[in-house]
């Protein structure tokens, strides 16, 4: 099973003793499950919960179909904004279509510039069809939740609470980092080789050029000096940094929410298996709208799944549904 974490037990121990601290911010807390279970509730109520406790919390949704403005009472937009009565608390709903237009805006420059001399490939039109190709969704979302820490650590906040999308997709984003390690490793092993061959081609013949408009652009041999070869080593240090980021147990852990009902548990169980596969650290497991809250360790309706081998928490069904800060309160009391 996927490694425990001690990230939220660390950030609540630090609740009133915020201001000073030495320790490294922010600490990442996901909420994971799949859509319905009430994920984006618990994100919401455990925001408030660390808010009110002292601590410089901001709150975001990367999940496609919003509705963390709406548990929290709040208008949200797409950076962080005050939620009122709150002191502490900031909250955004990640615009996605934007992240992906984002997302493929850097790729075209990047590749725009380091194959400028080739605009007779018809670049531009070849780099629309990203948009559709499989994949990008998920690095665009995956570019999204770097970019949500550093502006996080920027504000120096203490923690960043996400509320991801449905289990399928949270898990091929996490899935990332480590595979684009390898995948940019390899990469670099394929220029170095062909950089290699220039540099075999400049001992017999010299520099090598192509044209660009009225100009000659020499070709580089040399690693350094290389653009293809920065890029990649930019992005497999954004990529080395972001895995280390998952992977921290005391900086990172996984709120896996879930329903007391069959599918769910094996949909759960799953999800645990390949977040172990990730090293991605475990926190708690909710299970929302349990017949009988707040009663850890008890069984739950149709639950009747083996216990998981974490802090599990008991969250009853709320009769009307939780909606704005005070009820959040409520819902936080059952989760930490």
């Amino acid at each position: 099973m996927a490694p425990p974490s001690s990230a939220l037990a660390s950030v609540l121990g630090r609740a009133g003793h915020a201001a000073g601290a030495g320790y490294a911010r922010p600490t990442l807390l996901l909420t994971l499950g799949k859509g319905g279970t009430g994920k984006t509730t618990v994100a919401g109520a455990l925001a408030v919960h660390l808010a009110r406790q002292g601590l410089r919390v901001v709150a975001a949704s990367i999940d496609p179909a919003h509705n963390l403005g709406d548990v929290l009472g709040a208008p949200l937009g797409p950076e962080p904004t005050p939620v009122a009565s709150v002191p502490g608390l900031e909250a955004l709903e990640v615009d996605t279509d934007r992240a992906l237009d984002r997302y493929l805006e850097k790729l075209s420059s990047e590749v725009q510039h380091a194959y400028r001399y080739l605009q007779v490939l018809n670049l531009d039109g070849y780099l629309d069809t990203l948009r559709y190709s499989p994949g990008v969704e998920e690095h665009s979302v995956l570019e999204e939740m770097g970019r949500l820490l550093e502006s996080a650590r920027a504000r120096e906040a203490d923690v960043l609470v996400v509320d991801t999308p449905p289990t399928g997709l949270t898990l091929r984003v996490l899935a990332l980092p480590g595979l684009s390690v390898r995948w940019a490793e390899q990469l670099q092993k394929v220029r170095r080789a062909l950089l290699d061959r220039r540099r075999a081609v400049e001992h017999v013949l010299g520099p090598q050029s192509a044209r660009l408009g009225e100009r000659e652009v020499v070709l580089v041999s040399d690693e350094t000096r290389d653009p293809i070869s920065r890029i990649l080593q930019r992005y497999r240090e954004a990529m080395q940094h972001l895995q280390a980021a998952l992977q921290d147990p005391e900086r990172c852990g996984v709120l896996m929410v879930k329903n007391p009902d069959p599918l769910s548990t094996v949909e759960t169980a799953r999800a645990l298996e390949q977040l172990a596969a990730f090293g991605i650290p475990v926190a708690l497991v909710v299970v929302n709208k349990a017949p009988r809250g707040g009663e850890p360790g008890q069984a739950c309706g149709a639950d009747t799944a083996p216990v998981f081998p974490y802090p599990t928490r008991y969250v009853p069904l709320f009769s009307p549904e939780p909606i704005g800060v005070e009820a959040l309160r409520r819902v936080a009391a059952y989760v930490v």
